[in-house]
């Protein structure tokens, strides 16, 4: 591929899109021009690292490494549910830079082998899947403790990835989860909860089975599966857990807290 010495792919990406749209007589919306734009970037820094770049540990790699190398198939984007690119962009500007940065900065985990390479493990063990008899599904989270440790807010870097086994032995990332420690969290000077995407995290939930939602703030976010109850709704009706692997996540039939785990 040719490309311009020196310039970013990132700005070109979003002088491409924009020409694009003022074209068509159109304006996109914020969510659009940035999700597309990364889209774009991705695409054309994984094109050149095929030509340029023998293949490297994985593992080795810093978060800014992996966007840069996604196959073109799991482009950020590339594995939306319908519903997600169909639905409306209702969202604020800076909701929407931050949802664009999760699916950029998850895409790489589409293929389950890379999130195992980045650190990412099943506290359970046992590939225990979360689901509520009501609610839905939340699937089987894998955390990033390096990531838990680090007491960073960073939307491309979320703590915990949740997937949904599928029939055929597969993972299926459908959402993220971020979690922070309270007690470091105040303990670093900060005040109030975190937020991401115009949502704030839930406060800890002492009652839940897992220690990290014991002690920690929360925050769900469906970013590749869409979910009828909301964005922010810890349980998924469109995520399915198979019967002999699924928990109840919260007990009861209450509507649950958000941050089971």
């Amino acid at each position: 591929m040719n490309r311009m010495s020196g310039v970013s792919a990132v700005p070109v990406a979003l002088f491409l899109v924009a020409g694009a749209a003022l074209a068509g007589c159109q304006r996109p919306s914020v969510e659009e021009a940035v999700s597309e734009a990364v889209s774009v970037a991705v695409a054309v820094e994984v094109e050149e690292a095929a030509e340029t770049e023998p293949e490297t540990d994985l593992a080795s790699r810093s978060p800014g490494d992996h966007a840069a190398h996604l196959p073109p198939a799991v482009v950020a984007r590339g594995h939306l549910d319908e519903d997600l690119r169909a639905e409306p962009h209702d969202v604020s500007g800076n909701e929407a830079a931050d949802l664009a940065r999760i699916r950029a900065g998850t895409a790489l985990y589409q293929q389950f082998d890379r999130a195992v390479a980045g650190g990412f493990v099943d506290p359970s063990g046992a590939l225990e899947c979360v689901a509520h008899p009501e609610f839905g599904g939340m699937g089987i989270h894998f955390v990033s403790f390096d990531r838990y440790a680090a007491l960073e807010i960073d939307p491309s870097r979320p703590e915990i990835l949740l997937y949904e086994p599928r029939e055929d032995g597969s993972m299926r990332l459908v959402g993220v989860e971020f979690a922070v420690n309270a007690e470091a969290w105040h303990a670093a000077g900060n005040e109030g909860p975190p937020s991401v995407a115009g949502a704030t995290y839930d406060p800890p939930n002492p009652g839940a089975e897992s220690p990290i939602v014991q002690t920690s703030y929360t925050l769900h976010v469906w970013t590749w599966q869409s979910n009828p109850n909301g964005r922010f709704f810890p349980f998924n009706p469109r995520v399915r857990c198979p019967v002999e692997q699924a928990s109840a996540g919260s007990g009861g039939s209450r509507i649950p807290r958000r941050g089971v785990i």
